[in-house]
């Protein structure tokens, strides 16, 4: 895989299926933050042998699993040190695992979600589109 500049960073984040994050902590602890780069299958050295289908059951599709397909991978989020002015946030320890990205299909969408991180307090109203499946990874 061939990586290139980053293109997302995720924070960790409160969030809530039922209206506004109350809690007075700006962000959950003991999660890292990630930068993710997209990545491109080197003709010939894929390895991984991903399944076709996998079954996944996550809040959003609690109390059934959800059938998924799962393409080839293409983002490795890395945890990673964030700068904000003079504050540092750094990853939770240095052997912590970075993660690999693959597309999945067929999951299913919330319409509304809550959030609140670092940034602030949000409304989102998730797609279908740029899902992800991203496994805990050693690098």
């Amino acid at each position: 895989m061939l990586v290139h500049a980053p293109i997302s960073l995720c924070l960790p984040s409160w969030k809530s299926l039922t209206g506004p994050v109350t809690t007075k902590l700006i962000a959950p602890t003991n999660l890292d933050h990630f930068t993710c780069y997209p990545l491109t299958q080197v003709a010939g050295a894929y390895g991984f042998k991903v399944p076709a289908i996998v079954k996944v059951e996550d809040e959003f599709s609690f109390p059934k699993y959800m059938t998924v397909k799962v393409g080839i991978g293409n983002f490795l989020c890395v945890p990673t040190w964030k700068y904000v002015g003079t504050t540092v946030y750094k990853p939770q320890a240095a052997n912590d695992k970075s993660l690999m990205c693959f597309p999945v299909f067929t999951t299913p969408a919330r319409n509304t979600v809550w959030t609140k991180n670092q940034f602030g307090k949000g409304t989102v109203f998730p797609t279908k589109k740029g899902e992800e499946l991203c496994l805990p990874t050693v690098i």
